[in-house]
């Protein structure tokens, strides 16, 4: 990704909505890239099962919480970061049905990818790309086309107002601040 398409990550985005791609049980994906030696590549690569509908959350009331994060990245892995939310939604399970990243590095530009950890669900890692912010933990960088920010009803990709969700993120450079932002729909007391 270059400079702009890390600060909109759109920029860098290819989707085959119009002809998607069939992907079976044993299929593998490849990416390659051709970059100078000193440049880093992140592919990330975002895969369902059909469109998404917004149908099933439609009449349901939203919450949105924000969080942060000051945990220094390790290159080229998925680093943990533990959030502090700007709020805990009344008690309740809650299904997660959006998200948006950002993150700040002062030395440097790195594109990432965020995604959450979200107790109970060993194998659920559900993610984005990560909008570049202007500051330290300051607005995000205008988004002007973000298809993967609204997300369907999926029960499994809930946790209760006593287990909070985390983060990992995974950038080829040293970030400093993590900004999440997360669209909530109340699904159940347990």
């Amino acid at each position: 990704m270059d400079l702009i398409a890390n600060a909109i990550a759109s920029g860098g985005w290819t989707h085959l909505f119009d002809t998607p791609l069939p992907i079976k049980e044993s299929t593998a994906l490849f990416a390659a890239s051709v970059n100078a030696v000193s440049e880093d590549t992140l592919i990330g690569a975002l895969v369902g099962d059909s469109l998404i509908s917004n149908q099933s959350i439609q009449g349901l009331r939203h919450y949105q919480i924000h969080g942060v994060s000051d945990q220094l990245l390790v290159a080229n892995t998925w680093t943990n970061c533990v959030v502090v939310w700007d709020q805990i939604p009344p008690q309740g399970r809650y299904a997660i049905v959006g998200m948006r990243a950002g993150v700040y590095g002062a030395a440097a530009l790195n594109s990432t990818l965020v995604r959450l950890v979200i107790p109970g669900a060993q194998n659920i890692r559900p993610g984005v790309p990560a909008a570049y912010m202007g500051a330290d933990h300051e607005e995000y960088q205008i988004q002007p086309y973000e298809p993967w920010s609204k997300w369907p009803l999926m029960p499994q990709v809930s946790f209760m107002d006593t287990q909070m969700p985390n983060i990992e993120c995974l950038s080829p450079g040293a970030n400093t601040d993590e900004n999440v932002e997360l669209q909530l729909v109340r699904i159940g007391d347990t």
